[in-house]
């Protein structure tokens, strides 16, 4: 082989070397990449579910205060009762409601 031939050879060699060290790189900088949305995505679920059950503590005293500003108004305790959970549902059904309208919806049905 003469000279030139043999120095494209190597050139092409080291092009197809550097190409599978950029591909590697790329592959591991994906990887990382991965690991760290891993990490927020677990972090931001726990806050959420942190979040929520702090809002539902907030929801029942809110309903318990509610309860006791219609005993104090003069109504019985079980009426109070009843009126709370009977509004609280008629809530939690409306806000159902929209939420499967809003989900066939986006989901296109």
């Amino acid at each position: 082989m003469s000279a030139g031939v043999t120095e494209s050879l190597w050139l092409l060699a080291r092009i197809g070397l550097a190409a599978q060290e950029t591909a590697q790189l790329r592959l591991k900088l994906w990887q990382i990449e991965a690991q760290a949305r891993m990490r927020l995505g677990m972090g931001g679920l726990v806050l959420t579910v942190l979040a929520t059950l702090v809002g539902t503590a907030a929801i029942g005293l809110g309903l318990a205060a509610t309860v006791v500003q219609l005993h104090l108004a003069g109504w019985s305790l079980s009426a109070a009762l009843a009126l709370t959970s009977g509004g609280a549902a008629f809530l939690s059904l409306m806000i159902l409601l929209f939420a499967d309208r809003a989900l066939r919806g986006a989901l296109g049905g």
